[in-house]
């Protein structure tokens, strides 16, 4: 059971950085669920969950609105995961170590 969750922001057009992070840490952290944050301003309901890895959620996808895509991260993990214990965020630009 994944009790926590771990979502490492980034924009779409950084999804390949993104997505070597996530496999160095999908498989290394215990009941917690791995996933990759992006916004979409097209999208036609509030948040999508793709492929059990991505986030998507109807935000704009620019380091302006990134507040707004921490607030509709927040408002997604309290509709979808409201049994969740935790919350963990990282940059799609940091060192694994």
């Amino acid at each position: 059971m994944d009790n926590y969750l771990f979502v490492i922001y980034s924009c779409k057009k950084n999804i390949d950085k993104s997505k070597r992070l996530y496999d160095l840490l999908v498989d290394k952290l215990e009941q917690t669920k791995v996933y990759i944050l992006y916004g979409d301003p097209e999208l036609a309901e509030p948040h999508q969950i793709i492929d059990e890895k991505y986030i998507v959620l109807k935000v704009r996808d620019d380091y302006d609105h990134l507040a707004d895509k921490t607030l509709a991260l927040l408002q997604f993990v309290n509709t979808v995961f409201p049994m969740s214990k935790g919350l963990f965020k990282c940059d799609d630009d940091v060192f694994v170590n």
